[in-house]
């Protein structure tokens, strides 16, 4: 049962880090912060996904499962 739901949530990371790119707008909620947040991805690692917060310009490292694209919006620099 375990397997399964680690091959699960592995399936997902591997999704989502497919669609992302350097530049992308992304959203994530968690539980210390659950009206959520925006930022910009900077660097796409093995498990973790670097997005620079919008509000205070901070780096964070997030699991790409907790991301998802904010439609239409690429920045670039």
């Amino acid at each position: 049962m375990a397997d399964a739901i680690r091959f699960n949530q592995i399936s997902l990371r591997k999704q989502v880090k497919r669609s992302l790119d350097v530049g992308v707008r992304v959203r994530w909620v968690s539980s210390k912060n659950p009206s959520g947040a925006t930022g910009t991805v900077k660097k796409i690692a093995i498990k973790y996904v670097t997005v620079r917060n919008d509000r205070d310009g901070g780096l964070w490292k997030i699991p790409a499962n907790m991301l998802e694209i904010v439609e239409g919006q690429m920045v670039t620099a």
